[in-house]
Order: C-alpha cells, then structure tokens, then sequence
C-alpha cells in the first residue's frame, strides 16, 4: 500500500478567449445570502449561481479533455430591474408579464443551451479575467449542446448539505463563504431538542 501526496494547487490557465460562444447550463446553484459591496457599502442578498460549459472551450486535465466552464452570480430575484429578470427573458426569449410578483422555476433553465458574449476584464490584482456578458437563446435550427454533467443545490432541501460535498470545490467555497451555511451547519449538528431545553417561566407555558 502507498500513500501518495499531490499538490492541490490551482492550475493557471489562460481566460477564456472573448466572444460569443455556444455554451450550455451545467450548473445552478443556490449560494444562500452573501455579502457584496455596492458604492463602499456592505450589502447581504441571497444569491444565486449559474455555471455553463463551453464545448468547444476544451482543455486537457488529469482525466482526460473536458470543456472549460464559466459562471455568473446573480441576486435571486425577479424585481423588475433584477439582473436575473434580464438574463431569464433575454434567454428564453420570453417576457415576464409586468410588475414584481413572479415566480419561476430555474431549474427549468438546467441543461439549456445558449449563445454568451465572454467580454474580458481587467480585476483587482491587473490580471485579465473572462466575464459573462449577455446571455440569449440558441438560434433557430441550432442544436443544443450536450452538458457532460448537470447539477443543482437548493438549501432548503433537507438535504443540501449532502449534496453539496458532492459539488466541486470551487462551488462549496462559494457556498460556504456565505452567511447561510453556518446556519444550516448549526442546525446538522445541534442534537435533538428535549422539552426540557425549551425556555420557559412555569409549567404552565410548557404546551407540547
């Protein structure tokens, strides 16, 4: 038997080279609330992410070629400004009707395919980074892509945390940067409540 040690350091690859590209979502992730900073003020929204391959963005890893990936948080809401709002209607080519009171489904968006405009940027540190610009719907008579994998995390299932140690690393760091994961760690790890933990000022006002 042997023990063997490999370095866990990132691979630096170059950006994804700008332009529209097909892609096709692999991934849409629930990211609970996160903090951002919006004009020098901290703000918390509960966010979430969705993640596309790009098929014809391929690179060689350790277990063989597979497609690069990009990503692109959102505020989880569908207010008529809402980022989400514009991503959703410009993608599916499809208007929500007028006012704030809309729900949808995104895990309907889940292995659709599209067109996205990688622009690039420059960050924080002077490096160049790819970014996610527009998003639309596929041509007519265009074919969608295959995603390799597919995969989602909503944290109000009751199992969220399971499947999140089944996510890449990248994805739970996300995850657990945000306020809501220690939240729903507390709760895994808190053991069952009896009546007697239960504050209260007589008998009388314990009612079970």
């Amino acid at each position: 038997m042997s023990l063997t040690a490999k370095s866990t350091a990132t691979v630096k690859r170059d950006p994804i080279t700008a332009g529209v590209k097909t892609a096709v979502c692999c991934g849409i992730v629930d990211l609970g609330e996160q903090e951002s900073v919006w004009e020098g003020k901290v703000k918390s929204a509960d966010k979430v992410m969705f993640i596309w391959e790009l098929p014809k963005e391929v690179i060689e890893t350790e277990d063989g070629p597979r497609p690069r990936t990009i990503s692109k948080q959102y505020t989880n809401s569908l207010h008529e400004k809402a980022g989400l709002r514009k991503l959703l209607q410009n993608w599916r080519g499809i208007p929500f009707p007028a006012g704030n009171d809309v729900e949808f489904d995104l895990l309907e968006m889940l292995g659709k395919g599209c067109l996205i405009s990688i622009i690039h940027a420059a960050g924080k540190d002077g490096e160049t980074y790819a970014r996610v610009g527009d998003v639309i719907g596929l041509p007519e008579g265009m074919d969608a892509p295959k995603a390799t994998h597919l995969f989602s995390l909503n944290l109000d299932d009751p199992d969220a945390l399971d499947t999140l140690e089944l996510l890449p690393g990248w994805v739970q760091d996300r995850v657990k940067a945000g306020k809501t994961y220690p939240i729903l760690l507390a709760r895994r790890e808190r053991p069952d409540w009896a009546p007697e933990d239960v504050p209260m000022d007589s008998e009388e006002d314990a009612v079970f």
